[in-house]
């Protein structure tokens, strides 16, 4: 990922090599303005829901005359399984992300008179893996049910497809092109996606290098590391 990222970075043209960064022909269109649903390929980004499915995020380009460069993520909450106990008795729906719409109320509105940011780049990640955001690519395998726990993965890859979408953007549109420290983001979440918020800030800050990135983590705390589920 890091020498793509580099030859991409150096290289305006860096044909024949195909590379996993930066703007790419497989990169799905993002008309600005509109909602875009970007589901991942499994086999390309080793992302997973916890029924197995494919994960899927939304992207709504900044409306065309507004910087693309300004960015407002969320992540969707939707509580926590961790035992057979409680992960059978979580709704079917909690476990995939193709069905999921956008956030658009609060801070993720598009009315400028309900949130500043309505003119951002949107990003809402729906949560499907009942892990707060934090898997690794592990599987619970319970009697009854089966889990897989992707969350960080599939945090961090539509992560990647995001940076790739404003390469492109930023290159087509301005004349410095894209550049980590022209982004301003918020990055943060309600609830599950709070947690996702403080376990995957660092990500942002130290991998993308998007230093002008503050967290927003809405309801979620930290671990009490004094319980086993404390809180």
């Amino acid at each position: 990922e890091q020498v793509d990222c580099a030859a991409a970075t150096a290289h305006p043209d860096p044909s024949p090599l195909a590379l996993d960064c930066g703007p790419r022909d497989s990169l799905i269109a993002t008309p600005r303005g509109q909602y875009v649903q970007v589901v991942l390929d499994s086999n390309d980004f080793r992302t997973l829901c916890g029924d197995g499915s494919p994960y899927a995020f939304w992207i709504r380009l900044a409306p065309a005359g507004s910087p693309v460069e300004n960015v407002v993520l969320q992540m969707q909450g939707g509580g926590v399984c961790i035992f057979e106990s409680d992960c059978a008795g979580v709704s079917p729906g909690l476990f995939e992300a193709m069905n999921d719409q956008p956030e658009q109320s609060g801070i993720m509105s598009n009315d400028p008179a309900v949130s500043p940011f309505a003119n951002w780049t949107k990003v809402y990640l729906p949560y499907c893996t009942q892990d707060v955001f934090i898997g690794g690519g592990t599987t619970s395998n319970f009697s009854s049910i089966t889990v897989e726990r992707f969350g960080a993965i599939n945090v961090r890859a539509a992560l990647r497809y995001l940076r790739d979408v404003l390469w492109r953007e930023m290159d087509e549109t301005t004349t410095e092109g894209y550049r980590p420290d022209r982004i301003r983001m918020l990055f943060g979440g309600t609830s599950a996606g709070g947690f996702g918020t403080l376990y995957n800030y660092h990500y942002v800050l130290d991998d993308l290098q998007w230093a002008h990135t503050a967290a927003w983590p809405d309801a979620g705390l930290a671990l009490d590391n004094g319980q086993p589920l404390g809180i």
